[in-house]
C-alpha cells in the first residue's frame, strides 16, 4: 500500500507533466530564461562556493575546539555551528543547508542539531544581495544595511530555537580533504540548483499566460518573489515606493522562496524541513520588523511604513515560534532523560 505522501507527490507531478505540456510554448521560454539565469548570474556567484564550500566544513571542523570559545561566547551560537552559519551567510542559498548536511554525513554534528541548524544557517549571500541590490535599490549602503538585516535576523532566529540545554560535543577526527570528491559534490548541487530554476522558470512562465497574473503589478511581484527569488527581486523595480522596495526585497531575501525551498530539500535528504520553513516565516517577519528603522533614513516622500496589523502579527508569530520552539526542545530532552 502506497503512502499518502507518495501519491500526493505522484498527483502532483502528474498534474505539472500536463501544465506543461498544454503551455509547451511557454514553457520553452521559460526554460531558455531559466537557463540563461543560471549561465549569466548563478553559476558565476555560486559554482565557487559549491566547491569551497566542503573545503571550508574540513577546515573548520579540523581546528581545534579552543579556536572557537571565543566566537562562540561573544555571538552565543555553539562552536559546531558557527561553520554553518559562517559558510550559510557567505555563499548564499542553498551551501548553507548543504555544509549542514556535509557536517552530519561527517559525523560532525548530530541529525537534531543538524535540524535546529537548518532554522537559521542557510541564507542569501553577499554577492547575490548586492549585486541585485545595486540594481534594484541603486545605493550600496542601503544594500549593505539590507544584507546586515538579513544576517542579523537570521542570527535572532539562532538564538529564539537555541535549545534548553546544550550538551558537549564528542571530538572527532576531520577526515582527509579529498579534492575529487569535493568537486563532484559540488558539481552535483550546482546541477540540482539550475535544475530547480529551470523548471520554475517554466512554470512561472506558463502560469503567468495562463492566469493573466502580469497585469496586477503587485500580484505579479508578491507571486514571483515567493515563488523564485532571482525573478522577484528583478520585478521589484516596478514598484514606486523606495521604502516598500526595501521592505520587500529584505523579506524574499528571508524567505527564499518556493524554488529555493526545494533546492534545499534535494541537498538536505533526511533531515526535516519543517523547522526550516518555520524558521524562515521566522525571519520574514524579524526583516519587516527591523527594516522600520531604516525608513527613517529615507527623505520623507520615499519612506513607506508598514500596517500596524502586520506589525502585529509578525510579532504574534515570532512569540509562537519561541513557545512553540522552546517546548518542543524541553519535551525531547526530557523524554531522552537530560
Amino acid at each position: 500500500m502506497h503512502k499518502p505522501s507518495t501519491k500526493m507527490h505522484g498527483m502532483v507531478s502528474i498534474l505539472l507533466a500536463c501544465v506543461l505540456i498544454l503551455g509547451r510554448d511557454a514553457a520553452m521560454e521559460g526554460c531558455k530564461t531559466g537557463i540563461q539565469l543560471c549561465i549569466q548570474t548563478v553559476i558565476p556567484s555560486l559554482f565557487p562556493f559549491c566547491i569551497l564550500s566542503g573545503y571550508m566544513v574540513q577546515i573548520l571542523y579540523a581546528m581545534p575546539a579552543s579556536a572557537w570559545k571565543v566566537p562562540g561566547r561573544l555571538v552565543h551560537i555553539q562552536p559546531k555551528e558557527l561553520s554553518g552559519f559562517i559558510v550559510g551567510i557567505l555563499g548564499g542559498y542553498p551551501l548553507g543547508a548543504q555544509c549542514i548536511r556535509e557536517s552530519w554525513d561527517d559525523g560532525y554534528i548530530d541529525r537534531p542539531s543538524a535540524n535546529r541548524m537548518l532554522t537559521f544557517c542557510n541564507n542569501a549571500g553577499p554577492a547575490f544581495v548586492l549585486g541585485f541590490g545595486s540594481r534594484i535599490l541603486s545605493d550600496i549602503r542601503i544594500c549593505f544595511l539590507v544584507w546586515v538585516i538579513h544576517v542579523f535576523s537570521a542570527y535572532i532566529v539562532g538564538q529564539m530555537s537555541h535549545p534548553v540545554s546544550i550538551q558537549p560535543a564528542a571530538h572527532i577526527q576531520p577526515q582527509r580533504i579529498e579534492p575529487v570528491k569535493l568537486i563532484r559534490k559540488g558539481t552535483i548541487t550546482m546541477a540540482l540548483i539550475c535544475a530547480w530554476i529551470v523548471l520554475f522558470g517554466a512554470l512561472l512562465e506558463v502560469i503567468s499566460r495562463q492566469f493573466g497574473l502580469w497585469e496586477h503589478r503587485m500580484l505579479k511581484v508578491l507571486f514571483l518573489g515567493f515563488m523564485e527569488l532571482s525573478n522577484g527581486c528583478s520585478q521589484l523595480l516596478s514598484i514606486d515606493s523606495f521604502g516598500l522596495r526595501i521592505i520587500l526585497f529584505s523579506v524574499f531575501l528571508s524567505f527564499g522562496g518556493l524554488c529555493v525551498l526545494m533546492q534545499t530539500r534535494s541537498v538536505t535528504d533526511g533531515l526535516t524541513m519543517k523547522g526550516y520553513l518555520c524558521g524562515k516565516i521566522a525571519q520574514v517577519c524579524l526583516s519587516i520588523l527591523f527594516c522600520i528603522p531604516v525608513q527613517f533614513l529615507l527623505p520623507s516622500g520615499a519612506r513607506f511604513f508598514p500596517h500596524w496589523g502586520i506589525c502585529a502579527s509578525a510579532g504574534i508569530l515570532l512569540i509562537w515560534y519561541f513557545y512553540n520552539f522552546h517546548m518542543n526542545s524541553a519535551g525531547n530532552l526530557q523524554a531522552a532523560g537530560v
